[in-house]
């Protein structure tokens, strides 16, 4: 799961390093130029290419915790099988 931001936010971290204080309505000129920054750098970056996180490094299947996994996952399962066509497809890569 990724965090997804609900709303804009904007803290003095020197001051508030917790950032509990939501300075956006202080600063417009400040939020006015950090969205027109984050617009540009939009319209000129590459297309995500972020996927879901895999559910075999999921802890609960490594006795709650996190792990080189890929080192214990047998290559010749089935659902091993399924995820390298998965990847490769996603790719453009046949097998």
């Amino acid at each position: 799961m990724f965090l997804t931001i609900l709303q804009d936010c904007l803290f003095n971290i020197a001051s508030d390093p917790c950032e509990q204080d939501n300075a956006l309505a202080d600063f417009p000129s400040v939020v006015a130029a950090l969205r027109s920054a984050l617009s540009a750098h939009a319209a000129s970056s590459a297309p995500s290419r972020r996927r879901d996180p895999d559910p075999r490094a999921d802890p609960g299947r490594w006795g709650g915790r996190w792990t080189s996994w890929m080192d214990e996952v047998d290559p010749d399962s089935k659902e091993e099988e399924g995820w390298k066509r998965t990847m490769a497809a996603e790719i453009g890569v046949r097998l």
